[in-house]
């Protein structure tokens, strides 16, 4: 399957929202972004953004599960965690993280709307970058290439389905380069006509530990 034909099926619901509401000028809905970075140091060959779209229903169905599945866990926690054994995950069996870490993905397959993952080589982008006015080095990174991509991909999807309404962003704080990809997200958001053709809501980078990321 394509990931045209996967993104259209996983996204039915959306388009039945949309056909209950026939004969409405402008059907307004929310959606929510959850994006996480991975491997955006230095020393990474490669830097990637992935993360998923929530609708109300979605979201409302993660986390009613998935307080449910994690009420003996300490706090909310780090996935990698999980996976190595660390923190509040020291002395747990692996056959039991790896459970509660198949629990958490197939849940989230079950309740999100669409998942988008980004991938840049590092090389090439700050070669391309070489190549540019310095103004843009200065706020332009291989980390915010793979944002910009992520909310340029959710853009193609909302067209795809119709979809007129707005996508909220909430992204993982802490990276290096999260200033200057906010300060030139902000900028884009003020502009009315980028942030109507790209379903701008709000952008906040936040703990994901948590969020419903």
């Amino acid at each position: 399957m394509t990931r045209r034909e996967w993104g259209d099926l996983a996204l039915e619901n959306v388009r039945g929202v949309i056909a209950g509401h026939a004969g409405h000028e402008r059907l307004y809905a929310v959606l929510q972004a959850y994006l996480d970075e991975s491997g955006t140091h230095d020393s990474s060959k490669v830097a990637s953004v992935g993360g998923f779209l929530f609708d109300a229903d979605g979201l409302l169905e993660f986390s009613t599960a998935w307080a449910a599945e994690s009420k003996e866990l300490e706090s909310p926690f780090r996935t990698s965690a999980c996976f190595s054994g660390d923190d509040q995950f020291v002395g747990w069996p692996i056959a039991k993280r790896e459970l509660l870490h198949g629990k958490l993905a197939r849940l989230i397959v079950r309740t999100r709307t669409l998942g988008i993952g980004v991938t840049v080589r590092q090389d090439v982008v700050r070669d391309i970058l070489q190549k540019v006015p310095s103004a843009l080095t200065s706020i332009i990174s291989p980390y915010t290439v793979c944002v910009l991509d992520w909310i340029n991909q959710a853009r193609q999807w909302a067209e795809r389905v119709e979809y007129k309404g707005i996508i909220h962003y909430h992204i993982e704080q802490g990276e290096s380069n999260q200033k200057a990809t906010n300060d030139f997200l902000l900028q884009f958001r003020q502009n009315p006509d980028m942030r109507r053709n790209y379903f701008l809501g709000d952008i906040a980078f936040s703990d994901k530990r948590y969020n419903h990321g």
